[in-house]
């Protein structure tokens, strides 16, 4: 609402804080609270502040990149699942940015395939995207496919 517009995020928060009950009419506000409570160490806390409030804003998939950072940060890589969970939700199923946060969790976790299967469905929405012709490009040299990878690369570069 206001707060949004007038990016006074800080002060939504805030009143989040002091106006509990406002929270749920503040999804972004509270997924910005969930982030900052694991930046500080209440990682539980933000990640279910998080799970609870992602769902209402779920288009917005910087705020699940900014949450898996934080997360990582922290060192909880264990909790990382929960958010792309979110991700992997039917509504954004073809959304580009989900799709290449989960490709990119697909190859770290050594499921080439999958990550490259990802990387396709997102490319036929922008296939022009070269971040995402990296992540491509990097899925393909993991299935085994070198030359056709380099040639990807080349095309980005």
């Amino acid at each position: 609402g206001v707060y949004d517009r007038l990016r006074k995020h800080d002060l939504a928060v805030a009143a989040c804080d002091q106006f509990p009950q406002y929270e749920a009419h503040l999804p972004q506000e509270a997924v910005l609270r969930a982030i900052d409570e694991v930046r500080t160490g209440k990682i539980d806390q933000g990640l279910a502040r998080f799970v609870t409030h992602y769902p209402a804003i779920s288009g917005a998939v910087v705020y699940a990149d900014t949450m898996l950072m934080a997360l990582r940060k922290m060192e909880a890589v264990d909790k990382t699942q929960r958010v792309y969970d979110l991700l992997a939700s039917p509504i954004l199923a073809d959304n580009v940015d989900a799709l290449s946060l989960l490709a990119d969790q697909a190859w770290t976790s050594g499921d080439y395939k999958r990550s490259l299967e990802l990387c396709e469905r997102a490319e036929s929405s922008e296939p022009d995207n070269g971040f995402l012709l990296a992540r491509k490009a990097r899925a393909l040299y993991g299935v085994g496919k070198q030359a056709e990878s380099f040639e990807l690369f080349e095309k980005v570069l």
